[in-house]
């Protein structure tokens, strides 16, 4: 009877150890498939990166267009302009600027999410690895329980032997 008993319980607990080992199985996957997805997002880094430095460049060369304009306010030549014109070109100078300046905003923001996606990603590398350890102690768990399991009905078969 006691026999039967640590039978029922080593099959009970060898039941529960191979749940568990599924229910790690599958928060594995789970992150694995997060893990894929934050991969994912780091491609979109790449994608905003070059946005932004396309956006600096024209920045750049926004600036370099209203010193050149400014130059020529200041020189002699450009005083016969009218005012007309250089008020228009002035005012397409200033929206290009505003919407660069807005784009860049916008893109130092997205990245700075990125970073933090990043610094997510860091973090479920380690919870991942975390977690295979401990898939890969159940497993071991596990296999020494199904040792001792055999072993247990190794001293049953002995006894029922020696009791015939």
């Amino acid at each position: 009877m006691l026999s039967e008993d640590l039978m029922n319980q080593l099959r009970k607990e060898n039941e529960q150890l191979r749940k568990e080992l599924a229910d790690l199985n599958y928060l594995i996957e789970l992150r694995e498939q997060e893990l894929l997805e934050i991969k994912n997002a780091t491609q979109s880094i790449a994608e905003l990166k070059s946005n932004l430095e396309r956006n600096l460049i024209e920045f750049e060369q926004m600036q370099q267009q209203i010193e050149l304009n400014q130059r020529k306010v200041d020189g002699a030549e450009r005083r016969t302009i009218s005012i007309e014109d250089e008020m228009i070109e002035s005012m397409k100078i200033e929206q290009s600027y505003y919407q660069i300046q807005s784009a860049y905003n916008s893109n130092k923001a997205a990245l700075e999410i990125l970073h933090e996606s990043l610094n997510e990603l860091s973090d479920l590398h380690k919870e991942i690895a975390a977690l295979k350890s401990k898939n890969t102690s159940l497993e071991s768990s596990l296999e020494i329980a199904l040792l001792e399991n055999g072993f247990l009905k190794e001293d049953l078969l002995k006894q029922t032997t020696k009791t015939e």
